[in-house]
């Protein structure tokens, strides 16, 4: 062999070798974010996450991970190797992205690797680790993950709205069921056969307000009722001197306080927003109630003083 034509075959394979080895390299830190039908997909050499925007779950593929499944909880899962793939539900799905560091000896400070571990962790407490992730990989996956943890937000603050509107809903259903049980043995079913007696009238009237009371857990020094011609109290307000409320109107209940309270007087009656058991800063909607409908207006006027000084009280003591 011609001895120059060997030299340049050395050079050809050896420039084809770097060529590969390249390339090998680019594609382990190529990463790329697709637009899928209903969801996203980044796409690593490694891993890839899946957004399932109808289903609402996040499928991952990945070729090294550590999986933990739901049923082993915090118990350290088992690594796995090849192309396997695991699913998670959006509604509290987490993501942690951090460097691994390495401290030597004789070094006060740790030293950056540019190897991540990403852990992803599913609200039934699932987990996959995966690791080494590159640098470049690892901070493109994080700004990835940006907007999909967006979505998560949203999900989760859609699903609390839902979950709370819900206890809502059954907290009415079971005070209604327990005023009626108690209107029963009161009044019994039908209208009576005579018109009720006023002493009669109070009695009804003094029970139902006794039992709100019992679940109030006080008694307010300033209170008024209107009842219809059973005796069934149509709206009912008791306040306490220390801002407690009690609030009874279209069939609803609610023990609060005077705190945040919105008070607004419509024309013929009063309407008051307190916060329930449920009230957030995150999620601030307050319990509208309607009562004082065919009170004198001057009566009404001196309440709506009675309750915004209550509030103002209640607003002074937090702030000290």
């Amino acid at each position: 062999m011609d001895p120059v034509y060997g030299v340049v075959l050395v050079l050809v394979l050896s420039a084809g070798l770097g060529w590969v080895v390249l390339e090998m390299r680019l594609r382990a830190l190529r990463t790329q974010v697709l637009h899928t039908p209903g969801g996203l997909r980044f796409e690593a050499h490694d891993f890839s996450l899946q957004v399932l925007r109808k289903e609402q779950e996040l499928c991952v593929q990945y070729v090294r991970g550590i999986w933990t499944p739901p049923a082993q909880g915090a118990v350290q899962g088992l690594a796995k190797y090849g192309r396997t793939e695991c699913t998670f539900s959006a509604l509290g799905f987490r993501v942690d992205v951090h460097e691994s560091v390495a401290l030597q000896s004789g070094q006060a400070q740790p030293t950056h690797t540019d190897r991540f571990e990403i852990v992803m962790r599913g609200a039934n407490e699932s987990q996959l680790v995966l690791q080494p992730v590159n640098g470049a990989v690892a901070r493109s996956f994080k700004l990835f993950f940006l907007q999909v943890g967006h979505w998560v937000e949203r999900l989760e603050y859609r699903a609390e709205q839902v979950r709370v509107a819900r206890l809502r809903s059954e907290e009415a259903a079971a005070q209604a069921q327990q005023h009626a049980q108690l209107l029963a043995q009161l009044i019994g079913h039908g209208a009576p056969k005579e018109p009720r007696s006023p002493a009669d009238l109070e009695r009804i009237a003094a029970a139902q307000i006794a039992q709100w009371r019992q679940a109030a857990g006080f008694v307010g020094k300033h209170s008024l009722h209107q009842t219809d011609a059973n005796g069934v109290v149509l709206w009912f307000v008791d306040l306490a001197e220390d801002g407690r409320i009690t609030l009874h109107a279209d069939k609803r209940t609610i023990h609060s306080t005077l705190r945040g309270a919105r008070i607004v007087s419509t024309g013929s009656e009063l309407e008051l927003g307190l916060r329930d058991a449920y009230w957030t800063e995150e999620e601030p909607e307050l319990s509208t109630f309607r009562l004082m409908a065919g009170v004198p207006a001057n009566e009404r006027r001196v309440w709506k003083d009675r309750l915004e000084v209550s509030r103002y009280g209640l607003s002074a003591k937090t702030q000290t």
